[in-house]
């Protein structure tokens, strides 16, 4: 469970802050952004593990829509998170294949045909089992989260000795008031797209070991 929640979430997690310093009055603002969504985000964390035990079946958006309201607005949250799925699969294979090309030059002119055919194996993974795939999946979170302790380590050991690199990183927070509403509802919203995956852990409540609320949280 952990592994597909965290496989899903931290793939977003690396491609928006560039997504966030692309985007106009953004910038190296990017840190406040995740910060804040941060917050939403732990919030709503806790709410689905409330739904997790509350609808052991799963189902997630669509189950709580349906059953609150009606199926018609259960099948527009389907659609919703559907469409999300697709456009944070479709990102993540993307930038993957940019990041590597960082690395390995000649993929720089495949990236469309290189993350299609990641996309295809994704796909035929789970078509094999959901077992299968969340033992990948499992694997592929144990490396990110070595990598990113490793790029952590290595950027804190890099600027232990550099005041102005520590000020500039709290510049980032310090200049929140100045942010205009509208910048701060599109980064936000940008920077929402890091978190997009917690949606999958309700998806997994049935298969989760009891007690779920404990499993969830």
């Amino acid at each position: 469970v952990w592994a597909v929640v965290f496989a899903d979430i931290g793939t977003s997690i690396y491609y928006v802050p560039g997504m966030l310093h692309d985007m106009r009055g953004v910038g190296d603002l990017a840190p406040l952004f995740v910060t804040a969504s941060m917050a939403g985000f732990l919030l709503l964390a806790w709410k689905y593990v409330e739904i997790c035990w509350r609808h052991p079946d799963g189902g997630g958006v669509v189950t709580v829509a349906s059953r609150a309201f009606s199926p018609k607005w259960g099948l527009v949250g389907g659609l919703l998170i559907t469409l999300d799925y697709f456009l944070t699969a479709a990102v993540s294979s993307v930038s993957g294949v940019h990041y590597l090309a960082s690395v390995w030059a000649p993929l720089d002119s495949h990236v469309v045909l290189v993350a299609a055919g990641a996309l295809a194996l994704l796909a035929v993974l789970n078509i094999i089992g959901i077992r299968e795939s969340a033992s990948i999946s499992f694997l592929m979170a144990l490396c990110a989260v070595g990598i990113d302790l490793i790029v952590i380590g290595a950027t804190l050991y890099s600027i232990r000795d550099d005041p102005a690199a520590w000020e500039h990183l709290g510049g980032a927070f310090q200049r929140a008031t100045d942010v205009s509403p509208r910048t701060f509802v599109v980064g936000f919203a940008g920077a929402w797209l890091a978190f997009s995956g917690l949606e999958s852990i309700s998806q997994l409540s049935p298969a989760m070991r009891l007690p779920i609320r404990a499993t969830a949280k």
